[in-house]
């Protein structure tokens, strides 16, 4: 595979974000013309131009600080956010306010010219809007409020939850002196209008578009699938033939240092369970643990895995588990120390956010303990994982070891490997992970 195929998704994608950027720009100049109109703003400008009376921002900041903030309420709603959601929050407002300190067009001194320009100023929003929307890369913040909020008040149709929040923020917006009148009726009808017009022009329906949120626009940007990786798999996770993912990635094999493997069962999730596909990935790898330390002889019971796992998951919720949300990473080391007390035995269970590989986690499987890996983003998003050894290549090219973690990741039956070099490197786009270690004390 070439370097330029390699690149091209990614060209698409920065492709896409200038045309989202050109959509932002139209759309913005259109807002502007419906500001200078001089007959009524939109609802959400009222709002913006009234925050701007009282505070040391301008028009432009008042925008971009009420999108952030829907930008955050979007988040809480865990609505889709993509990076044209984030690229929208950011640059509208301040490309209004650039037109608003440069453009050369005087504010419209009459009703007749004031609608006129209010008219082409929603044309050119609509094109904006059809610009910004056909690249699928999430929803503007307001549009992601209105889907949020319309799903929990699923009992209102969706124009009346649009209705509710127009008017509450038209009403804010009026007390703090932003203007309304006869353009802001004109706004508020003529952008409906006048989008379902252009998008028919264009033959564009919105509803057909399926927007990326920012993970996996991030895969393709920073991660790709490598050789002797599983299907889907990119970056650093997923390796199940060593050879022909270092010869890809790395254009060599270098050779092993030191290696280990602990003999912890590889049996998926799914089958330790018998719950199909719930969020049980960490109650799964304590279970899988102590059922090491049971055929190790470390412990005495004659519990199978699935009847530890049963123990383990009712002692789960507990401490919040559900099959929906799963068990949260700060809760696995009182889940450990629970289900091993139920057994009769004491433990040590730690939480390490920040842990190193040769500090934290190689000492703990060189004594002959298995590890718990919480990831947060990446291929294992939001997924937890047994590390059962690890490999250390020597690198000739710069000196520094690279170290490939053993994992029964709980998806497959077959061991699989992550490369920590990658995975470090991967990890200020895709949020952070922790090791949770389980020490009997006898």
């Amino acid at each position: 595979m070439s370097e330029s195929t390699k690149s091209k998704p990614r060209i698409k994608i920065l492709t896409e974000w200038l045309q989202i950027l050109l959509g932002l720009i139209v759309f913005a100049y259109g807002v502007h013309l419906t500001i200078i109109a001089n007959i009524g703003l939109g609802p959400w400008d009222c709002l913006g131009m009234g925050i701007s009376y009282h505070t040391p921002l301008n028009f432009g900041l008042s925008m971009t600080l009420v999108s952030v903030c829907l930008l955050i309420v979007d988040l809480l709603m865990k609505e889709k956010i993509g990076y044209g959601t984030i690229i929208d929050a950011l640059a509208t407002g301040n490309l209004t306010q650039f037109f608003n300190s440069f453009d050369p067009l005087p504010q419209a001194s009459h009703m007749a010219s004031g609608i006129i320009m209010m008219l082409i100023g929603v044309t050119l929003m609509a094109i904006g809007q059809f610009i910004y929307m056909r690249n699928a890369h999430g929803c503007g913040p307001r549009d992601s409020f209105l889907t949020g909020l319309g799903k929990r008040l699923n009992q209102l149709p969706i124009g009346v939850v649009q209705a509710i929040i127009l008017a509450v923020v038209l009403f804010f917006g009026w007390i703090l002196g932003g203007k309304v009148g006869i353009g802001t009726l004109i706004n508020v009808i003529g952008t409906a209008v006048m989008m379902q017009i252009v998008f028919k022009l264009l033959h564009f329906d919105p509803r057909t578009v399926s927007h990326r949120s920012v993970i996996p626009v991030s895969k393709t940007l920073f991660t790709r699938h490598f050789h002797g990786t599983d299907r889907g798999a990119f970056g650093s996770g997923g390796i199940h033939r060593i050879d022909d993912y270092l010869q890809d990635r790395y254009a060599g094999i270098p050779s092993v240092k030191k290696e280990m493997r602990l003999p912890v069962t590889n049996a998926p999730n799914t089958l330790i369970s018998g719950h199909g596909v719930e969020k049980n990935c960490s109650v799964s790898a304590v279970a899988r643990i102590v059922f090491f330390w049971k055929m190790q002889g470390v412990i005495e019971t004659e519990d199978t895995l699935q009847e530890i796992y049963q123990k383990a998951e009712a002692r789960a919720f507990r401490y919040g588990y559900n099959a929906k949300r799963g068990l949260r990473a700060v809760k696995i080391d009182d889940l450990s120390r629970d289900l091993l007390q139920s057994y009769g035995y004491q433990s040590e269970c730690r939480g390490i956010y920040g842990w190193d590989f040769k500090k934290d986690m190689q000492p703990e499987l060189d004594a002959g303990r298995p590890v718990i890996l919480n990831i947060a983003g990446g291929y294992y998003h939001n997924h937890s994982l047994v590390v059962t050894g690890y490999k250390i290549c020597e690198s000739e090219k710069n000196g520094k070891d690279l170290i490939l973690l053993n994992t029964a990741d709980g998806w497959r039956a077959l061991p699989r490997f992550i490369d920590l070099r990658a995975f470090n490197r991967e990890f200020p786009f895709f949020g952070i992970s922790s090791v949770n270690t389980i020490k009997i004390i006898t």
